[in-house]
Protein backbone atom coordinates (compact mmCIF):
# COMPACT_ATOMS: atom_id res chain seq x y z
CA UNK A 1 0.00 0.00 0.00
CA UNK A 2 1.16 3.49 -1.15
CA UNK A 3 1.63 6.26 1.03
CA UNK A 4 -0.99 9.08 0.16
CA UNK A 5 -0.46 12.85 1.48
CA UNK A 6 2.31 15.10 1.32
CA UNK A 7 5.89 13.97 2.03
CA UNK A 8 7.14 14.26 5.63
CA UNK A 9 9.44 17.23 6.10
CA UNK A 10 10.07 16.67 9.55
CA UNK A 11 12.94 14.88 10.80
CA UNK A 12 11.04 14.18 13.89
CA UNK A 13 9.36 10.72 12.20
CA UNK A 14 13.18 9.55 12.80
CA UNK A 15 13.64 10.21 16.12
CA UNK A 16 9.71 9.39 17.48
CA UNK A 17 11.07 6.04 18.67
CA UNK A 18 14.08 4.34 19.24
CA UNK A 19 13.13 1.48 16.27
CA UNK A 20 12.59 4.27 14.05
CA UNK A 21 16.19 5.77 15.10
CA UNK A 22 17.60 2.57 14.62
CA UNK A 23 16.31 2.15 10.97
CA UNK A 24 17.35 5.71 10.24
CA UNK A 25 20.72 5.07 11.39
CA UNK A 26 20.98 1.90 8.89
CA UNK A 27 19.37 3.70 5.76
CA UNK A 28 21.58 6.54 6.27
CA UNK A 29 24.88 3.95 6.71
CA UNK A 30 23.10 2.16 3.74
CA UNK A 31 23.02 5.65 1.55
CA UNK A 32 26.37 6.83 2.47
CA UNK A 33 28.00 3.40 1.31
CA UNK A 34 26.14 3.10 -1.53
CA UNK A 35 27.06 6.42 -2.70
CA UNK A 36 30.64 6.57 -1.75
CA UNK A 37 30.88 2.95 -4.41
CA UNK A 38 28.95 5.70 -6.89
CA UNK A 39 31.50 8.31 -6.45
CA UNK A 40 34.75 5.76 -6.36
CA UNK A 41 33.14 4.40 -9.89
CA UNK A 42 32.80 8.34 -11.05
CA UNK A 43 36.64 9.37 -12.99
CA UNK A 44 35.74 12.92 -11.84
CA UNK A 45 33.56 14.38 -8.92
CA UNK A 46 31.00 16.18 -10.08
CA UNK A 47 27.75 16.81 -9.60
CA UNK A 48 24.76 14.70 -10.14
CA UNK A 49 21.73 15.72 -12.03
CA UNK A 50 18.45 15.52 -10.72
CA UNK A 51 17.58 12.02 -12.77
CA UNK A 52 21.39 10.98 -11.39
CA UNK A 53 20.49 11.12 -7.76
CA UNK A 54 17.09 9.82 -8.26
CA UNK A 55 18.11 7.14 -9.40
CA UNK A 56 20.88 6.75 -6.56
CA UNK A 57 17.87 7.22 -4.64
CA UNK A 58 16.33 3.92 -5.92
CA UNK A 59 18.77 1.68 -5.92
CA UNK A 60 19.74 2.20 -2.66
CA UNK A 61 15.94 2.19 -1.53
CA UNK A 62 16.04 -0.97 -3.06
CA UNK A 63 19.36 -2.23 -1.68
CA UNK A 64 17.91 -1.16 1.54
CA UNK A 65 14.59 -2.92 1.54
CA UNK A 66 16.39 -6.46 0.05
CA UNK A 67 18.91 -6.28 4.21
CA UNK A 68 15.19 -4.73 6.11
CA UNK A 69 11.80 -5.35 4.19
CA UNK A 70 10.30 -5.04 7.47
CA UNK A 71 11.50 -1.35 7.70
CA UNK A 72 8.97 1.72 8.20
CA UNK A 73 10.78 3.92 5.92
CA UNK A 74 9.71 4.94 2.94
CA UNK A 75 11.59 6.45 -0.12
CA UNK A 76 10.10 9.87 0.88
CA UNK A 77 12.06 8.99 4.15
CA UNK A 78 15.31 8.47 2.29
CA UNK A 79 14.72 11.84 0.37
CA UNK A 80 14.71 13.56 3.69
CA UNK A 81 17.17 12.28 5.36
CA UNK A 82 19.79 12.47 2.68
CA UNK A 83 18.43 16.27 2.38
CA UNK A 84 19.02 16.17 6.04
CA UNK A 85 22.70 15.21 6.28
CA UNK A 86 23.86 16.77 3.58
CA UNK A 87 23.15 19.90 5.54
CA UNK A 88 24.10 18.52 8.50
CA UNK A 89 22.35 21.40 11.01
CA UNK A 90 19.97 19.47 12.54
CA UNK A 91 20.96 15.38 12.07
CA UNK A 92 23.61 13.69 11.65
CA UNK A 93 25.53 10.63 11.87
CA UNK A 94 27.46 9.81 15.00
CA UNK A 95 28.45 6.99 17.27
CA UNK A 96 27.31 5.52 21.02
CA UNK A 97 28.41 7.28 23.80
CA UNK A 98 29.01 3.83 25.21
CA UNK A 99 29.29 1.12 22.28
CA UNK A 100 30.21 2.98 19.16
CA UNK A 101 27.49 1.93 17.43
CA UNK A 102 26.57 4.33 14.54
CA UNK A 103 23.03 5.83 15.67
CA UNK A 104 20.88 9.12 14.08
CA UNK A 105 22.15 12.05 16.31
CA UNK A 106 19.43 15.21 16.81
CA UNK A 107 21.98 17.79 16.67
CA UNK A 108 19.84 20.45 18.98
CA UNK A 109 18.93 17.54 21.59
CA UNK A 110 21.75 18.79 24.77
CA UNK A 111 21.53 14.66 26.34
CA UNK A 112 23.49 11.78 25.74
CA UNK A 113 23.73 10.39 22.02
CA UNK A 114 23.06 6.39 22.65
CA UNK A 115 22.18 3.44 20.33
CA UNK A 116 17.99 2.07 20.61
CA UNK A 117 20.02 -1.01 22.30
CA UNK A 118 22.28 1.09 24.65
CA UNK A 119 19.23 3.39 25.22
CA UNK A 120 16.90 0.67 26.02
CA UNK A 121 19.65 -0.52 29.33
CA UNK A 122 20.14 2.62 30.35
CA UNK A 123 16.28 2.78 30.57
CA UNK A 124 15.90 -0.52 32.43
CA UNK A 125 18.52 0.58 35.08
CA UNK A 126 17.16 3.87 36.28
CA UNK A 127 15.13 3.00 39.10
CA UNK A 128 11.02 4.36 38.48
CA UNK A 129 9.98 5.48 41.59
CA UNK A 130 7.50 8.22 41.48
CA UNK A 131 8.83 12.05 42.23
CA UNK A 132 6.47 13.68 44.40
CA UNK A 133 7.33 17.35 44.70
CA UNK A 134 5.65 18.00 47.99
CA UNK A 135 7.50 15.08 49.31
CA UNK A 136 9.93 15.91 51.96
CA UNK A 137 8.38 19.72 52.31
CA UNK A 138 11.17 21.81 53.92
CA UNK A 139 13.78 19.53 53.19
CA UNK A 140 16.57 21.03 50.46
CA UNK A 141 17.45 18.05 48.37
CA UNK A 142 18.63 18.15 44.95
CA UNK A 143 16.75 16.99 42.01
CA UNK A 144 17.53 16.12 38.45
CA UNK A 145 17.92 18.48 35.64
CA UNK A 146 17.33 16.03 33.04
Amino acid sequence: MRHRGPPPTSFAVFLSTLRKREEAAALAVHWRVLESVGIANDKAVRKMTPVELGERLCAAFESYLACFPKSALDLEHLVLLVRGLEQADTIALSRCNHCEAVTLADLLEARRRLCSHCQGMADAAVPTEPRNSFSGIGEASQQELF
